[in-house]
């Protein structure tokens, strides 16, 4: 006779915390800017600000990306789970049909 005795367990899937929000978000200053030929100046603190801004989204998408990266496997295991149970379930009506044609036979 076949154990169940991996029903019995919890199945415990690892924790994934989403990386805080900032609670504020700067609106960025809009200003109209007059196209002309040659170049073009920022200020200093400007382009810093830009920069770090730019560096916060690439490591807010390397969280998402690990989070997905996550979720992923959860599902993968999950999806393997439901088929063991799935195949589990056939066994035993299988069996439960063999068991009532002997049973119903006499």
């Amino acid at each position: 006779m076949q154990s169940f005795d991996y029903l019995k367990k919890d199945i415990l899937l690892p924790r994934v915390e989403l990386p805080a929000t900032e609670a504020k978000i700067e609106k960025p200053r809009i200003e109209t800017v007059e196209k002309k030929e040659g170049h073009m100046f920022v200020e200093i603190e400007d382009y810093r600000l830009v920069l770090a801004k730019v560096e916060m989204i690439k490591t807010k998408i390397k969280d998402a990306e690990r989070i997905m990266d996550e979720l992923n496997k959860i599902r993968a295991k999950e999806e393997k789970e439901l088929d063991h149970w799935h195949k589990d379930l056939e066994s035993i009506k299988d069996k439960l049909m063999e068991i009532d044609n002997k049973l119903f036979k006499v």
